[in-house]
Formats: C-alpha cells, structure tokens, sequence
C-alpha cells in the first residue's frame, strides 16, 4: 500500500495491527509520521513558508530525522530564516554526520569553506570521502581549493617561505586571506626584518579585496609609525566596517585625544558597541 501512495489505508492498517500488539506495525507507523511530516516540510520550503518548515523540522530533529537535519543545516546556511547563520548550520550538520549521513559530511565542508576554515573543511571532506562520497571526492582533487590548508601546514611546520611562496600565488588571483596575510608577514618580521612599508601596501590591498579585519592591522602599524590622525581615521573605518577591535582602539583614541579632538560621548559608545558584539577587553572595561 504505502509503495501505491495509499497513506490513509496504510495507516489504518498499522494502527490495526499496533491494536493486536504487531510492534512490527508501531515501528512502521512512527516512520509513516515521519515520513509525512518530512513531506510537509518539504512543501512548506519549496513554498517559502519557512516558519512552518521550521516547526516541522524542529519535531523531526527529536526523532534524529537526518532529512531535518540537513533541511535545517541549509535553511540556516542560506539565511531563509532571517540570517546566515554558519554556527547553526554546521552544528545540524556535525549531528547529521554523527548519526551516520555521509551527505552531512559533504554540507559540513562546505560551510567551513564558507567561513574560510579550511582546515575543517579539509577535514570534512576527507571524512566524507573516506566513506565513498563523490561530491567529496571532486572537491578534494581541486588542490588549488586548499591552497590556504598547504599554507597553514608550511606555517605550522616553519617552512614560512614556503608558505610566503603560496600566499603570493594566492594574493595574484585576488585572495584577501592571502594578501593579509602577507602584510602580517612582514608587519612582524617572520621572515626577515620588518618592512613596514610593504606590509601597508599589502593591508591597503586586502582592505580593497574585501577583508574588513585587515584595519585594526594596518591602524596598528600606523600607530608604530606614529601617524595617530591616519590611525583614527583607519580604525573609525574599520568600526563602521563593524569590527569590534577597531571600535576598541577608536574609543582609546578618542577618551585619548590621540589622533584628533577628545571625545568622550563617542568613546562610551564604541566601547559599548564593541562590548555588545563579544569584543573581550571592552565588555572588562564597562563592568
């Protein structure tokens, strides 16, 4: 019957056969519920009722539902529930993953991926590879995908020339990972002496790439050079950017007078935003 789509006799039958004691007929009544309620949420997403999904899925997630798992994992990646959220995502997927779906491994990966942990991401597909994933499988073969892993490796193994070689190749193709961490590389002398100079030139060029947390970098560096009004003006970019450790040294600057006219009011208020969005030392400040 339930090979024919004859749910409603299906059902009758099951509950029939639960009335005689058959545990057979209770077990497939609890997977007929399921299966109509993955159905009904199904709907409701192709439909864009997403809060009707949502409190289907959250009842299948009771029942270890690997569908619900991964529908959610998705709804969260996507941002259909109001915002991405990759700390949800990846967590539906992580539980996916250890009750056995080789699929999560694969949607594991690529949320790291789009959160620029590549070494997670790494890990992930491997796993999933390693359980005969192909989708796994095609992304590890992209060498170039995990340039940035081979970087973290040569760093952690201190081959850093090795590494400096790799971020250049990167930073060529336009990677804002790549040319920040270049400009650390020679903001801190690891290989070498310190060349100030090129690493602005390479901060100044990640910021324009898109990395927003290269400015509390590049105003710190300016504030080495003692160019305190550059500085403040960097960090208040970097705070409007909304980085939480540029509003931190903008509040110190202005409750300073360093860089500009002392400003008090504004000080209290980027330090409590900072505070606001988890930035450690602000939130010890203000209590």
């Amino acid at each position: 019957m339930l090979e024919s789509g004859e749910f409603d006799a299906a059902r009758k039958a099951f509950v029939r056969g639960e009335d005689q004691g058959d545990n057979a007929c209770s077990d497939m009544l609890t997977q007929l519920d399921q299966f109509e309620r993955e159905k009904l949420a199904n709907i409701a997403i192709e439909t864009g009722e997403y809060k009707e999904a949502l409190e289907q899925l959250q009842a299948l997630i009771e029942q270890d539902s690997e569908y619900a798992l991964l529908a959610l994992g998705v709804l969260h990646q996507t941002g259909r529930l109001g915002r991405v959220d990759l700390h949800q995502a990846k967590a539906c997927y992580q539980r996916a993953a250890e009750l056995g779906s080789v699929e999560a491994h694969y949607r594991l990966g690529c949320a790291a991926l789009e959160g620029l942990e590549y070494v997670a991401a790494h890990s992930a597909f491997t796993k999933g590879a390693d359980l005969g994933d192909d989708q796994c499988k095609n992304i590890l073969s992209k060498r170039d995908l995990f340039e940035e892993f081979e970087i973290e490796k040569a760093i952690d193994s201190g081959d850093l020339r090795s590494a400096l070689e790799r971020l250049e190749k990167l930073a060529d193709l336009g990677s804002a990972n790549a040319l920040a961490e270049i400009g650390w590389v020679y903001h801190s002398g690891q290989i070498g002496k310190t060349d100030l100079l090129l690493a602005k030139e390479y901060y100044e060029r990640a910021i324009e790439a898109g990395n927003m947390g290269v400015y509390r970098n590049l105003g710190l560096l300016l504030l080495e050079e003692e160019e305190e009004i550059h500085a403040r003006d960097v960090f208040l970019r970097g705070a409007k950017e909304g980085q939480p450790s540029c509003m931190y040294q903008l509040s110190r600057m202005l409750r300073n007078g360093d860089g500009g006219a002392i400003d008090t009011r504004q000080a209290d208020i980027w330090l409590n935003t900072a505070a606001a969005q988890g930035h450690l030392v602000s939130q010890l400040l203000i209590n």
